[in-house]
């Protein structure tokens, strides 16, 4: 089971999105430091190219931590997201209607944990 839980995000579809984001951050990042640490060290201190170096730094650390926050939120939203539909549709089968399945977005995560409660609630059903 340990086995299984440390690799349920390395089989998901999503993960290849998240690090083609977080891998894009990282590229634009690193461009962005060579070429601004290349201008600061080159030039004189306090000329156009300098600034323009301190700039470049700047910008690729914010893109970086803008990329970064970027894909921890689509992971977050993909997993989170259907939590609420899960909670109304649990409150209903503990109020005793039976008939409610839970759905989610094809794209969402947590597909296996919705499948289960849709089997036990597939279980009561049959036992009423």
């Amino acid at each position: 089971m340990k086995n299984r839980r440390s690799m349920f995000f390395w089989k998901t579809k999503f993960t290849l999105l998240f690090f083609n984001i977080a891998l894009l951050g990282i590229a634009l990042f690193c461009l962005a430091v060579f070429y601004g640490l290349g201008r600061i060290l080159t030039e004189y201190e306090y000329s156009l190219g300098w600034r323009l170096g301190f700039i470049l730094l700047e910008v690729g650390f914010m893109g970086f931590i803008f990329s970064i926050l970027i894909s921890m939120f689509l992971v977050l939203h993909r997993i989170l997201g259907p939590l609420p539909r899960i909670e109304s549709v649990l409150s209903e089968v503990i109020k005793g209607n039976h008939s409610l399945r839970v759905t989610i977005r094809k794209r969402d995560m947590i597909h296996g944990l919705v499948d289960k409660i849709n089997a036990i609630i597939e279980m009561l059903e049959k036992k009423q």
